[in-house]
């Protein structure tokens, strides 16, 4: 049974990351485009699927200000060379240590590019892994 991240490390391979939802939504004041954004709000979750020997990821970023949002879902796949047993804890902890930090460059490039492409300049600050956790309900 695998315990922890580091363990989790040892067999898992990212095997694949896709992108399950792009897009961008401006909206109007007063019936004019604004070009400054304001204040940005970042809303972060992440789901888990874990089957025989694979361990799934899936993020949902929001981005949202006051004149536009943007949503991306990516999901990292990670592949074991036997079945996996791993315990909730190693679950939950290879989410937050080695998973988001590993999908997070995905999605500050692809909400940086929506936003750019309604006529926003967005871009995401670098993520602190320690600012940043994870909880799954059981």
């Amino acid at each position: 049974m695998i315990t922890s991240a580091i363990e989790a490390l040892d067999i898992l391979t990212l095997e694949a990351v896709e992108f399950d939802e792009v897009g961008a939504r401006k909206i109007l004041i007063g019936g004019e485009p604004q070009s400054d954004t304001g204040a940005l709000n970042l809303e972060l979750d992440m789901q888990f699927r874990c089957e025989e020997n694979t361990l799934s990821y899936r993020v949902r970023a929001t981005t949202s200000a006051e004149v536009a949002e943007v949503v991306v879902v990516v999901a990292g796949h990670y592949r074991a060379e036997v079945e996996l047993k791993i315990s909730p804890e190693a679950i939950t902890e290879f989410a937050n240590k080695v998973a988001f930090m590993a999908l997070f460059p995905y999605i500050r490039e692809a909400v940086g590019a929506m936003f750019n492409r309604i006529g926003l300049t967005v871009v995401l600050p670098i993520m602190d892994a320690n600012t940043i956790s994870f909880s799954f309900d059981s």
